[in-house]
């Protein structure tokens, strides 16, 4: 079921995607997941669409799915994720 009524089932990202360059065993994805994030995510695009940056272009919105903390501690990933904020 859409998380707007009458509004389009999935939205695009408005981030450019192609300036990330992906490393190591991370990957694209196109599903939020199907539940909190994937609301949260599609609410955030949604309103994103309705503005525009100080060039015209939308605002640049991504969504980051990190694993669970037993597999990895949190502050292992700033470095790579203010890489990929820096290439947007």
């Amino acid at each position: 079921r859409p998380v707007v009524a009458d509004g389009p089932c999935a939205l695009a990202t408005t981030a450019p995607l192609g300036r990330v360059a992906l490393r190591g065993d991370e990957h694209w994805s196109t599903s939020a997941g199907t539940f909190f994030c994937n609301e949260a995510y599609y609410r955030t695009l949604a309103a994103a669409r309705g503005r525009r940056g100080a060039r015209g272009a939308f605002v640049p919105v991504a969504f980051v799915h990190l694993p669970n903390e037993t597999t990895r501690a949190v502050d292992s990933y700033l470095p790579r994720l203010a890489d990929g904020v820096h290439a947007l």
